[in-house]
């Protein structure tokens, strides 16, 4: 659950981001253009996006993920 709330926040941030350059005279200031292009967009799409839809599919698989170190049996 505080994994999808932490998402959700980074996801509405990055969006806001993506906003500010579509809709603001920022969007021509070319660090922000570089910023937003090359940083917040892949953020957005990559990791928040496809985190949160495929977020059963990541918890099964770091949850069955082998522990390392040794394990001792009786």
């Amino acid at each position: 659950m505080k994994t999808r709330i932490i998402l959700r926040y980074i996801h509405l941030l990055a969006a806001a981001v993506l906003g500010t350059f579509l809709y603001s005279p920022w969007g021509t200031e070319p660090a922000f253009r570089l910023a937003v292009q090359a940083g917040v967009f892949p953020v957005l799409l990559g990791a928040t996006g496809v985190a949160m839809w495929q977020q059963g599919r990541l918890k099964r698989l770091f949850r069955s993920a082998p522990s390392t170190g040794p394990t001792a049996r009786p």
